[in-house]
């Protein structure tokens, strides 16, 4: 009975072997080949470019990730460079026009926890210094 199959198979004709070939080839390449539409915004994370994206829509709004832990660390904020490399932090109440890419600004704890201490403004870790392990 097994080898009945693979006779069938033999005895196909030209066109059904298309179709199989279509069937498995052309999902492949839908997945490949089909970028997500809208405007991407990138997030950095760390130095090392661990990174993650957000796809919206002209005119929406962006959804502030709070999901990243670093021992010792919180996430102060998030930034946007202009041409001259200088910071600016992003208001995530404002719309998104164009593509962009924003970085993690982290600042360090003071002993206590975050319960019992104050952050305080560390080496940017985002933009130009060596990160520690980040999380999400």
């Amino acid at each position: 009975m097994f080898l009945g199959f693979f006779a069938g198979l033999a005895a196909m004709p030209w066109w059904g072997w298309l179709i199989i070939v279509l069937l498995l080839v052309v999902p492949f390449l839908a997945f490949f080949l089909v970028k997500p539409k809208g405007i991407k915004v990138e997030f950095v994370v760390d130095p090392r470019k661990r990174s993650f994206f957000q796809f919206l829509k002209k005119d929406e709004l962006l959804i502030e990730p709070t999901d990243f832990k670093r021992e010792g660390f919180v996430i102060e904020g998030w930034y946007l460079k202009d041409k001259n490399d200088a910071k600016h932090r992003w208001n995530f109440a404002t719309k998104v026009d164009k593509e962009m890419t924003l970085f993690a600004n982290w600042t360090r704890e003071r002993p206590g926890g975050p319960t019992g201490g104050t952050p305080v403004a560390a080496e940017d870790y985002s933009l130009d210094g060596a990160s520690d392990t980040v999380t999400a």
